[in-house]
């Protein structure tokens, strides 16, 4: 009978330290294993009918007879559970973890009164900003070059790795005064529709994807129109619209298997310094064009059958059959807008083309070519 006590007191004494000590631990760092689309492990909701809510403002509708913080906004319905934020298609669930950043901003700023076991709204077990910068490996996805600030790890066409977007219905939108342009208003993400495409400018480079549902790829600031990429401010939380992890000064000047190199150059008509790495008939090696469907054209005054795209980056023309591209000083042609281009060389080219007026050429001026010697190559003036 006397030994009871003793155990009793040593009990206490190991729950009196086990508590504190494990409270203490929840309340200090960040856990990083919550994974976006991660089932909801906690405790059973207990909702067996439609709950009872109340409207609370905006298209906001809480779950008032509930210990659980539950809300319906739209189709959706939307859990803050733990601090972190779940969201399911129906008030049964099933639930997953999607994080602040896909819950509509209505939500996640309801007043004080409508939360019960939250007060901060980003997700408490969960970093966004090592899912922003880093991979699934915990490297740094983009680089540690901090002197020349961009790293050229990102490729045209490159899958978009970064977090999960929440479309599961097709976004609002607004337009984007005085332009043909869509901004997706209750995201974290610049997200913007023009024509019959997306766009989306994630940390600070550019994708696009026929669907607000993806998949999105990689295509560079030169495949994005120029009234998304130049959208006002307040449309926008980026600042610079060309690429941060996007090396196009280096893209321009190297092919994939052409160099326009010191080593390659002659010296030709007085050391003019053109390049004779170009064969008539060699593929084209620059960056993808992006012309994932007809481009839209317009028609280059005067009568002259010339039709110029005028939404890209590049200089591309169509004229009867073909599609001309003057690309680094030097013409390519395809007989489609989905390639292959080849190089043809100006003197292949119809003249209503290459003498079309300077507001429909961006990167131009000479017509001949840049790194082709017509004089030392004679017999290859043939068309092809």
């Amino acid at each position: 009978m006397r030994r009871l006590p003793v155990w009793i007191l040593c009990l206490s004494f190991v729950l009196a330290l086990t508590v504190p000590l494990s409270q203490a631990a929840a309340k200090t760092n960040v856990s990083f294993n919550l994974r976006i689309g991660e089932r909801y492990r906690g405790p059973d909701l207990g909702f067996y009918d439609e709950p009872n809510v109340v409207s609370v403002g905006n298209g906001v509708y809480y779950v008032r007879d509930s210990n659980h913080d539950v809300y319906r906004y739209g189709s959706k319905w939307y859990y803050n559970y733990n601090g972190d934020w779940y969201s399911a298609n129906t008030y049964r669930g099933p639930w997953v973890f999607v994080g602040y950043r896909s819950v509509p901003r209505q939500v996640y700023t309801v007043s004080p009164r409508y939360r019960r076991h939250w007060r901060d709204y980003r997700d408490q077990h969960y970093s966004w900003g090592r899912d922003a910068r880093y991979d699934r490996d915990g490297g740094n996805r983009y680089g540690r070059d901090n002197n020349s600030g961009a790293s050229i790890t990102l490729r045209i066409g490159d899958r978009y790795r970064g977090p999960n977007l929440g479309f599961n219905d097709q976004p609002a939108v607004v337009r984007v005064p005085g332009r043909g342009v869509y901004y997706v208003q209750d995201s974290d993400y610049d997200v913007y529709r023009s024509g019959n495409y997306w766009y989306m400018n994630y940390n600070g480079d550019w994708y696009r994807a026929g669907s607000y549902r993806g998949p999105w790829i990689f295509v560079g600031y030169r495949s994005v129109p120029r009234d998304v990429y130049t959208v006002p401010t307040q449309y926008r939380r980026w600042q610079e619209y060309r690429d941060q992890h996007y090396d196009w000064g280096r893209s321009e000047n190297y092919g994939r298997g052409t160099s326009y190199s010191s080593d390659d150059r002659v010296s030709v008509g007085g050391g003019t310094g053109a390049s004779i790495t170009l064969r008539i008939g060699q593929r084209y090696n620059g960056p993808d064009l992006g012309f994932y469907d007809e481009p839209e054209v317009v028609a280059v005054p005067g009568g002259r059958g010339v039709y110029y795209v005028r939404d890209a980056n590049n200089d591309v023309y169509r004229y009867s059959n073909n599609w001309y591209l003057n690309y680094n000083g030097d013409w390519y042609r395809a007989s489609s807008y989905n390639g292959p281009w080849v190089f043809v060389g100006y003197r292949s080219v119809p003249r209503d083309v290459y003498s079309v007026p300077t507001q429909y050429r961006r990167g131009w001026t000479d017509y001949r070519d840049q790194h082709y010697d017509w004089n030392t190559n004679q017999d290859d003036d043939r068309d092809y």
